[in-house]
């Protein structure tokens, strides 16, 4: 286990940021995967253990861990990974801006005609890939897609009902859905 077999990867799950471009800063509030990535070595020879420090005053002992900055600033993250022979040292700069663009959460629309609501999900900025949907009358559908296409959803019974999606488990946002009773038409009399 050396530095040459041994190393940092990050990785902004925005998008943002990454090891491969030590220059593009990472954005506040966004979650950054580390990784302490090998070329020719495997942690599977025995026992290791990992201490991460992010720079900011909050660790961790996972392989492979997630944390999110909170300010703007540059940060030396460091990771120690023993096993029972030796202990190696690892320590890479990453930079980390405030957000560089106000970003648009994902939302989502509802069109209602009858007891059909037509349901438009937006996913803004957010790079979320699985989008739950809860539409309050005991139904769920679940999209696996970076964009999901619009649909229709049909309610049995009119009602107040809340609307809830999710995405990616990291992400939920609410909105009543009002289904009214369908207006019968009279025929005009002469």
């Amino acid at each position: 286990m050396t530095p040459a077999n041994v190393f940092i990867i990050h990785i902004g799950q925005d998008g943002a940021c990454s090891s491969f471009d030590p220059n593009q800063p990472c954005h506040t509030g966004a979650l950054v995967q580390f990784y302490a990535g090998t070329f020719g070595y495997n942690y599977y020879c025995g026992p290791h253990t990992f201490a991460w420090d992010f720079g900011d005053g909050t660790t961790s002992t996972s392989l492979n861990t997630f944390h999110t900055f909170v300010s703007p600033g540059t940060y030396d993250v460091s990771v120690v990974i023993r096993n029972a022979l030796q202990q190696l040292r690892l320590t890479e700069r990453v930079i980390v801006s405030g957000d560089i663009f106000e970003r648009k959460p994902a939302d989502f629309s509802t069109s209602v005609n009858g007891h059909s609501a037509l349901f438009k999900i937006d996913r803004g900025d957010s790079g979320i890939t699985r989008w739950v949907l809860d539409f309050g009358d005991g139904s769920v559908k679940t999209f696996d897609e970076l964009n999901p296409p619009p649909f229709t959803h049909v309610y049995a019974q009119s009602g107040h009902y809340v609307v809830t999606l999710t995405g990616d488990s990291t992400f939920a946002i609410s909105h009543e859905v009002v289904i009214t009773p369908a207006s019968r038409s009279r025929a005009a009399r002469h």
